[in-house]
C-alpha cells in the first residue's frame, strides 16, 4: 500500500543523548556483583588478608569503568522518527526510527521498548513490550530501525515514547533514555463484506478497466497486473529489456461506481466501513473513476492512487460510535 506518513507535514523531534537524558543503573546482575564485592571486603577484614583487598578492589573499580562504558554506549546519538507508512487493521504498522552515530563509536546491544497502553489498574506500573534488538551500530553512520506493533482497531496509532536501552559491555549496568519520535501511522478499516460494487454505466468485466483503447485517450503507463488485456501491453517497451508495463488511457467509457454510505442498510458501522473499504480497493485495482459519499464528507468522482488514498484516510478517521 503506497500513502506517505500522517506526520509528513509535522515537525519531527529530534533528541540528542547527554546527560540530561541518560538514566543509569544497576541491573540484577549488577547488584549481585556489589554484594559480592561487601561479602570480599568483609572477608578480607576479617582476617586482614592484603591478596583479598587488592582483588576487592581490583574488581570495583573494573565494575566502574564498566558504568562508565555503559553511559558512552549511549552518549552522543541523535534520535529522531522517520516514516509511518498506512496500514490495515490487523496488519502490523511500521514506524521507522532513525540514529545519527556520525562522528561517534560503534554502538553494541541497544534495546528498543515501549510502555504498554495503560487499560485498567492506573495505580501499577505499565510494563515495557520489546519492540527491536539492535546488536551494532557501526561507527560514523545513520542506521534506520524498523519497528512493528499490531493494530487491533482503525484510526491514528501512535508509537508514543520509547525507551532506549543498553547493558554493554558487562551487563552490570543498564543505561536508558525516553525519547518521544512523534510518529503516527494511519490504520485503514480491514476490507470485508459480500456486497458487489455499485456501477454506473456498462460494465465490462473482461477488460477489468473498463475502457476502449482505440476510443480514449492515451495517459501513461502502469505496471502489469495479473488479469490484464494483452492488447494493452506496451510489448515495444517489453522488447526492449523494460518491465511488463500496461498502457493506461484516459475516460472512463461511461463505468464509474458511487460508494455511498446510505446505500448499505442493516450493518453496523464498522461493517458498513470494511465493506466501503474492500469497495474502493475493488473500484482502485479497475481503475475506475468512483466517488464517496460519507455522512458528512464527500469526495467527487475521480481515479489513481492518490484519490483512493484520500477515501481510505477519510474511512480511517471516520468518527467511531
Amino acid at each position: 500500500m503506497s500513502g506517505t506518513s500522517i506526520t509528513a507535514t509535522m515537525p519531527i523531534p529530534v533528541t540528542t543523548l547527554g546527560r540530561h537524558h541518560i538514566y543509569i543503573l544497576p541491573t540484577r546482575y549488577g547488584y549481585l556483583f556489589a554484594f559480592m564485592l561487601l561479602v570480599m571486603l568483609l572477608g578480607s577484614i576479617n582476617y586482614n588478608n592484603s591478596l583479598g583487598y587488592m582483588l576487592t578492589f581490583l574488581l570495583a573499580g573494573m565494575g566502574m569503568i564498566t558504568m562508565l562504558h555503559t553511559y558512552h554506549n549511549l552518549a552522543g546519538l541523535t534520535v529522531s522518527g522517520g516514516r509511518a507508512n498506512p496500514v490495515f487493521c490487523g496488519g502490523r504498522a511500521h514506524f521507522e526510527i532513525l540514529v545519527d552515530n556520525r562522528g561517534g563509536g560503534a554502538r553494541y546491544k541497544l534495546e528498543l521498548a515501549r510502555q504498554a497502553p495503560q487499560r485498567s489498574r492506573p495505580w501499577r506500573r505499565r510494563r515495557l513490550s520489546l519492540l527491536r534488538r539492535q546488536n551494532c551500530i557501526p561507527s560514523d553512520s545513520l542506521c534506520n530501525i524498523a519497528l512493528n506493533l499490531p493494530t487491533t482497531q482503525r484510526g491514528v496509532l501512535p508509537l508514543g515514547r520509547i525507551r532506549l536501552s543498553s547493558t554493554f559491555p558487562l551487563g552490570l549496568f543498564r543505561a536508558w533514555c525516553r525519547v518521544d519520535p512523534g510518529l503516527e501511522a494511519l490504520v485503514y478499516p480491514r476490507p470485508g463484506g459480500q456486497l458487489a460494487l455499485p456501477l454506473s454505466g456498462e460494465y465490462r468485466p473482461a477488460g477489468m478497466h473498463g475502457r476502449h483503447p482505440g476510443n480514449d485517450d492515451f495517459s501513461g503507463f502502469r505496471p502489469y497486473r495479473p488479469g490484464d488485456p494483452p492488447r494493452n501491453i506496451a510489448w515495444k517497451a517489453l522488447a526492449r529489456g523494460n518491465e511488463t508495463l500496461v498502457k493506461r488511457f484516459s475516460g472512463s467509457g461511461g463505468d464509474s461506481a458511487e460508494l455511498d454510505w446510505d446505500g448499505i442498510e442493516g450493518l453496523p458501522t464498522e461493517a458498513r466501513l470494511a465493506q466501503i473499504c474492500r469497495w474502493v480497493l475493488e473500484a482502485s485495482r479497475c481503475d475506475l473513476h468512483f466517488s464517496l459519499n460519507l455522512p458528512g464528507k464527500h469526495l467527487a468522482a475521480a481515479g489513481g492512487e492518490t484519490h483512493r488514498d484520500n477515501c481510505l484516510r477519510a474511512l480511517a478517521l471516520y468518527p467511531k460510535s
